[in-house]
C-alpha cells in the first residue's frame, strides 16, 4: 500500500511521489498516461490518499 505524498504536474505528464506505508520508502513515479487516454489514466490519484499498486522499474 502506498500513500501519494506529492504530485508535480506538467501539461502532458507528471511525477507522482509515493511512500510505502509499511517500509516508509519513497518512490518517484513518472506518469505519462495523460497523453494516451482520456478515461484510462491515473488522474484519479490524490495527495494524501492510499492505493494498492505495483511499481514497474524500467531500466
Amino acid at each position: 500500500m502506498f500513500e501519494v505524498i506529492a504530485i508535480d504536474k506538467r501539461i502532458m505528464d507528471r511525477d507522482i511521489y509515493l511512500r510505502n506505508v509499511v517500509t516508509k520508502k519513497e518512490e518517484e513515479c513518472f506518469d505519462k498516461s495523460i497523453g494516451y487516454s482520456d478515461d484510462n489514466n491515473f488522474l484519479f490519484m490524490k495527495i494524501g490518499s492510499k492505493y494498492k499498486c505495483k511499481i514497474f522499474i524500467n531500466r
